[in-house]
């Protein structure tokens, strides 16, 4: 996906969530009466805990907790343990969208693309097998770019099923250039 069009999209998409949010009951329910005798005022430095001559909390996110009771408490944990929950959703969901542009990335250029699939051979297949299959496509291939990278991945697997003396032979190739 080209950055033109990626970054709009993550700006749509982070608005419509902000929007999402914005209208959802949780968001509502902060300035409004909660079940249990709980209410939340914003904090008013024209109208705070001085005027009144009490010392009021104030928490980070600059409510007042007035007259809180059991199940007052209970809803602020609740209310804490969702927003938690929404941003571990949006962190998840911006990782997605991450990866779905790097392996848009990868698709768009030859190089980068044989290089995911050569890296990961090894995940769907036998050493034996890998093995087999990255040298008839060492024949196959024609950019000679992914000629070292089969080299690489080759002597990286003869290397980890004790074959030291193939592995050099592919270092060699690698070396002058075969």
């Amino acid at each position: 996906m080209q950055p033109k069009v990626f970054f709009p999209l993550c700006l749509a998409l982070l608005l419509a969530l902000t929007l999402a949010w914005t209208t959802s009951p949780w968001s509502t329910a902060i300035a409004e009466d909660v079940p249990g005798g709980l209410q939340l005022v914003l904090a008013d430095d024209d109208q705070g805990a001085e005027e009144e001559g009490d010392e009021e909390d104030v928490d980070e996110e600059g409510f007042e907790e007035e007259d809180f009771g059991e199940e007052g408490e209970h809803e602020i944990e609740r209310h804490h343990r969702h927003l938690e929950i929404e941003m571990v959703e949006m962190e998840r969901n911006f990782g997605r969208l991450e990866m779905v542009g790097k392996i848009a990335e990868i698709a768009n250029e030859e190089l980068l693309a044989a290089a995911f699939a050569i890296m990961h051979v090894t995940e769907f297949m036998e050493p034996e097998a890998a093995i087999d299959f990255l040298t008839n496509a060492l024949g196959e291939a024609r950019n000679p770019g992914i000629h070292r990278m089969i080299r690489i991945k080759l002597a990286e697997i003869y290397a980890h099923t004790d074959q030291p003396e193939m592995a050099q032979e592919q270092l060699r190739a690698l070396i002058i250039s075969r």
